[in-house]
């Protein structure tokens, strides 16, 4: 397991399974031949599984982290460039007492995933305090179920980002069909909203990553704020869906950035239509009046609660600054630096005056 640095933060497009650096004959998958296995391996070196790609792509970007950090990306410090899977043996070759076996047991366990991927054991964390469960984690299905080998392998691409629309990805469609997609509920919006705006109970964001506290540490523990209290919706490849915010502070300076997120809390029953219209969060964002997404008060962070709409210039959130281990506000007055990431974009003004209307039944 690695180490939890800046990776927690960062990890827009974090890494787990398969091929090949340093590999015993002992471990190696029973591939059936060499050719398939050299098959497998090329199209993992080139996945964002097998590379730093995904990470590298938005931090370098001239309105990415890097701009506002000044270390390189590769620098140890942040400890960014090593998180991708060291080949097979990352995910395939669980421990045993004659050393270590090549296993898809292993590889398709949850649990192996999650020693990677960081962000879905806050997902956990945040359902279990709070009571809402993904509906299929309750029903005991394992990541594998839904993500796809070629997910996990890559497709013979050299792939930037996980959000590109031709990257393998998984949609709720490949399982759930038939007449309840019919109903009013999925009909209403003419395949212009996305499952997870209504299905996903809330959005989990980091928040106030302290770069220069990270890096002097050396581990992201405590040095970080993380929330799972609100649902912020963002256009993403001709659907209103479900995005997150993630916001850290360097030097004093500080970086905002919007992406497309999947909150692993998936619930059997769809949200209330006024749960988005009409909702205060909307109403508020029409009407230009800034909304704060987060308080910071007597050592706790309390967030908004509630659908909003993402209209950056109206979104406030906190930026605190760490000295002796206490949190506090900054002073620097500058705004932030803003990135949108993965294609995402605000609601436009029409979107958000639909999002007001009382609607009918």
């Amino acid at each position: 397991m690695k180490p939890r640095s800046i990776v927690l933060i960062l990890g827009m497009a974090a890494g787990v399974i398969c091929p090949a650096s340093g590999q015993s004959a002992e471990s190696a998958p029973p591939a059936g031949d060499a050719a398939s296995r050299a098959a497998i391996e090329d199209r993992f070196a080139k996945s964002l599984h097998g590379t730093d790609a995904g990470r590298r792509h938005w931090y370098e970007l001239p309105d990415g982290f890097g701009a506002v950090c000044e270390l390189p990306f590769d620098d140890p410090a942040l400890g960014c460039s090593g998180c991708h899977a060291d080949g097979c043996d990352a995910c395939h070759a669980p421990a045993s007492g004659a050393g270590a076996d090549f296993s898809l047991e292993t590889a398709r366990r949850s649990d192996t995933c999650l020693q990677c991927h960081f962000r879905q054991v806050e997902e956990r964390r945040f359902a279990e305090e709070r009571g809402f469960p993904d509906v299929h984690l309750e029903a005991g299905m394992a990541c594998i179920d839904c993500h796809t080998l070629e997910e996990m392998h890559g497709d013979g691409r050299a792939q930037e980002t996980m959000h590109a629309p031709e990257n393998p990805s998984p949609t709720c469609t490949g399982c759930h069909s038939g007449e309840r997609l019919d109903s009013y509920p999925h009909t209403v919006h003419g395949g212009k909203l996305a499952c997870a705006a209504c299905h996903v109970e809330n959005t989990l964001a980091c928040l106030n990553c302290h770069i220069d506290t990270v890096v002097r540490e050396k581990t992201i523990e405590d040095n970080y704020l993380s929330t799972c209290d609100w649902t912020l919706l963002v256009n993403h490849h001709g659907q209103v869906t479900t995005g997150t915010a993630l916001t850290l502070v360097t030097g004093g300076k500080k970086f905002l950035a919007y992406a497309p997120y999947f909150t692993h809390a998936v619930q059997p029953q769809g949200r209330d239509c006024g749960e988005c219209h009409a909702a205060r969060g909307g109403r508020r964002v029409r009407s230009e009046e800034p909304l704060p997404m987060a308080k910071f008060w007597e050592d706790a962070l309390i967030p908004y609660n509630g659908v909003v709409p993402l209209k950056p210039d109206m979104l406030i959130w906190p930026y605190l600054e760490k000295e002796d281990g206490l949190w506090m506000y900054s002073t620097n007055p500058d705004t932030a630096r803003i990135q949108l990431v993965g294609g995402c974009t605000p609601l436009d003004p029409q979107q958000i005056r639909y999002l007001t209307l009382p609607q009918r039944r």
